[in-house]
């Protein structure tokens, strides 16, 4: 079984050679590695161009140039149509496996279960601090529940760490969308929405390394809006299916209150705030199921937008402060 291991590169000078030599130590015999320069302004395509001309075992590499950036998700695509693999595998640039059996790891899992995606744990590591994901029981989930699941964070929204069929890919058309930041949410709701079976390895086989600058902490307009589409396509594609299960519409219900705190707790302009609020605010109203406990969940739904933006507002504020968050 062939394992195509995608890995977009932009600005990752400073990581590129680790994140290859961590690839370069795997022990599974049988992948190729396909790099997408996505026109990275400083040395990252020099750094692996170097390392890979050294590695005895190069021919498993393949570079591909895009002439212009395009971003991430375009990137991805670009891995995706060139792959040879029987499943894909997301690695950031900046990232790392966690050790030289990631990929194995991840691979027997694979063939055990026959499993359309397979998914490790990560361990986070911070300048002065890591912690350990808490996927970490070994099962095999399907049907109905992977959304459910999904949508209260007990599977991973991130792309990497995911071994996934590429016949999977292909018979549903996957791809990951242009032009917004979340991507990988997006990507992961589509993926699991099609009802692939899906196998928990409840093994570590990722290192994801948080740093300041990445895409995932640079806050800006983008970062608030982005959540918002993805949070409106995902109601698109369950409302397209007649959804209306009442424990699923609070799970709903959880994901755009996250999403109301990340808008209201950010230095965004006072207006900017009230406006995405505004618009959060209407997606999640068009939703039908509005039963009692939902209504006082959501009761700001029924106020004038100033005012339940001001009641937001409040428990937002205090929703972080009780939890520590800064």
């Amino acid at each position: 079984m062939k394992i195509s291991i995608i890995i977009p590169v932009y600005n990752v000078e400073n990581f590129i050679r680790r994140c290859l030599e961590s690839v370069a130590n795997q022990v599974y015999p049988n992948i190729e590695v396909i790099l997408i320069d996505d026109a990275s302004p400083d040395k990252s395509i020099d750094i692996a161009k170097e390392f890979i001309n050294t590695y005895k075992y190069s021919n498993i590499f393949k570079i591909i140039i895009h002439e212009q950036n395009r971003g991430l998700s375009a990137a991805r695509n670009t891995g995706i149509k060139n792959s040879t693999g029987d499943y894909l595998y997301f690695l950031d640039s900046d990232d790392e496996l966690y050790d030289k059996n990631a990929i194995s790891i991840l691979a027997e899992n694979a063939a055990e279960t026959h499993a359309d995606v397979v998914i490790g744990n990560y361990m986070g590591v911070k300048p002065n601090s890591c912690y350990k994901s808490k996927y970490n029981t070994k099962c095999t989930l399907k049907d109905s529940y992977l959304i459910s699941a999904f949508v209260k964070g007990d599977i991973p929204i991130m792309a990497w760490n995911k071994l996934v069929a590429r016949k999977y890919f292909f018979e549903n058309n996957l791809c990951f969308k242009n032009g917004i930041l979340n991507e990988d949410e997006l990507f992961s709701y589509q993926l699991l929405f099609l009802n692939p079976t899906v196998s928990m390895a409840g093994v570590t086989t990722y290192k994801y390394n948080i740093r300041q600058g990445s895409i995932m902490t640079t806050v800006n307009i983008n970062r608030l809006i982005s959540p918002i589409i993805v949070y409106e396509e995902i109601l698109k594609s369950y409302k397209s299916i007649g959804g209306n299960d009442i424990i699923m519409l609070k799970n709903f219900d959880h994901f755009a209150f996250k999403r109301y705190v990340s808008i209201i707790m950010s230095n965004a302009d006072e207006n900017l705030k009230k406006q995405l609020y505004t618009r959060l605010r209407n997606a999640q109203k068009s939703i039908k199921g509005i039963g009692v406990m939902r209504y006082l969940y959501n009761c700001h739904l029924f106020m004038p937008k100033c005012l339940g933006y001001t009641v937001m507002k409040i428990i937002s504020q205090k929703y972080v402060k009780t939890r520590n968050i800064v």
